[in-house]
């Protein structure tokens, strides 16, 4: 989701410092979704053969935006509420498992208060595609270490004359690693990692251009299986980079956020697992800050 800011002041002295300074906040509000979040246990292999489809139904309010670490004045709110699928298809190659799949997202933004004047964002962003692949499978020792390389690709809704859009009109590839790991008792710790690099948008608030530099996310899960079918998590995820630039201007928008998600999931029956998790921001350096997050995840294995 691309969301811009009028470049017109840019002529002029200390306006430009400013509309640069509150550009490269906007800028980075779609970063935050440049990384791949995952949940806890995704990385547990399936069988050859098998299935998995995630619905995710998810609600986002942000409510305040930062620049240098300091909160800027005026009253914002930006919120989102999207539908999202995920799909992943086990298959045994050269005697490994891999997992081809995709995502895809359709939902709507509204900007509100002081920055109504960006207007609504309705449709779908560019989707997702990629494939799992497991270097470690150790399902009796519930250890697993996976690499999934993935590239979103530039067809989600955009137009370059709107302030806000859900697609990006840029390519991106990435790369996601994670490894699970038992730990004494019942619990279990997912370590995970993703790299992203972007394409240039050339058709940025009209005809500007826009790049950006690679951003990096770390993010831990500490699961806690109550019982088979149950289990409770908590998880802090953490963004690094991804600064931004508009015609060769350095927005100085370096990406460095810090966030938190307390989650339970229960299969239903071996088939049908629902999952729910909440969270918000413990720390922003750059850019709108999430006051609440809610996802509900509706999981089904064939």
């Amino acid at each position: 989701m691309a969301v811009r800011e009028g470049l017109a002041e840019h002529r002029h002295g200390r306006n430009t410092l400013r509309a640069l300074r509150l550009l490269g906040v906007l800028l980075l509000y779609r970063a935050e979704a440049y990384a791949i979040d995952i949940e806890p246990g995704i990385y547990t292999a399936r069988a050859p053969g098998k299935n998995a489809l995630g619905l995710y139904v998810q609600h986002v309010e942000r409510n305040a935006r930062y620049a240098d670490g300091e909160k800027l004045s005026g009253d914002v709110t930006l919120d989102s509420n999207s539908l999202q699928m995920r799909f992943l298809h086990y298959l045994e190659y050269r005697g490994r498992t891999v997992a081809p799949g995709f995502i895809a997202s359709c939902g709507v933004t509204r900007a509100g208060s002081d920055i109504a004047g960006l207007g609504t964002a309705r449709g779908c962003a560019d989707p997702i595609v990629g494939t799992v692949f497991w270097v470690r499978n150790r399902p009796q020792e519930k250890r697993y270490l996976a690499v999934t390389p993935y590239l979103s690709v530039p067809v989600g809704n955009y137009d370059k004359d709107r302030s806000l859009n859900l697609g990006e009109n840029r390519w991106k590839i990435g790369v996601n690693s994670g490894v699970i790991m038992p730990l004494p008792g019942k619990f279990l710790l997912d370590l995970v990692g993703d790299v992203v690099g972007h394409s240039a948008n050339d058709e940025y608030l009209g005809d500007h251009r826009l790049e950006q530099r690679v951003l990096v996310n770390a993010q831990i899960h500490l699961r806690y299986q109550i019982d088979p079918a149950t289990r409770v998590s908590a998880s802090y995820l953490h963004d690094w980079g991804g600064e931004t630039s508009v015609d060769g201007i350095d927005q100085q928008n370096t990406k460095n956020q810090g966030r938190y998600r307390i989650g339970a999931a229960r299969y239903l029956n071996p088939r049908h697992q629902l999952q729910l998790e909440v969270g918000a921001d413990s720390h922003v350096e750059n850019g709108f800050r999430e006051s609440a997050r809610f996802i509900v995840r509706y999981v089904w294995l064939d």
